[in-house]
């Protein structure tokens, strides 16, 4: 590929370049009421690690248009709390592999 396949053009007309911050891995997980399995709440928990092992944590709410989420960053929580699979529940720094 070349310098030109990573340029893009805002909406305002500006041309831009993509340039690679981090990479690495994620998990996105919702909340489920224990008694129902009803989904709680429409939000939902994305967790990132990146490369270099920082993890960043948001939630993700769902917006009054559809289609549209708001992004807030969370307080990272432990990393060794539990999260249900279908592997049966395991420690979210399992599943990252972090």
């Amino acid at each position: 590929m070349e310098v030109k396949d990573a340029v893009t053009v805002s909406k305002k007309g500006i041309r831009e370049i993509r340039e690679l911050e981090e990479k690495g891995r994620y998990v996105i997980y919702l909340y489920r009421d224990l008694e129902s399995g009803e989904v709680k709440e429409k939000k939902r928990k994305l967790v990132l690690l990146s490369d270099d092992g920082r993890w960043s944590e948001y939630f993700i709410i769902p917006t009054k248009t559809p289609g549209r989420y708001l992004l807030l960053h969370a307080e990272e929580k432990e990393r060794g709390r539990g999260i249900k699979t279908e592997k049966g529940v395991v420690s979210l720094n399992d599943v990252l592999g972090g």
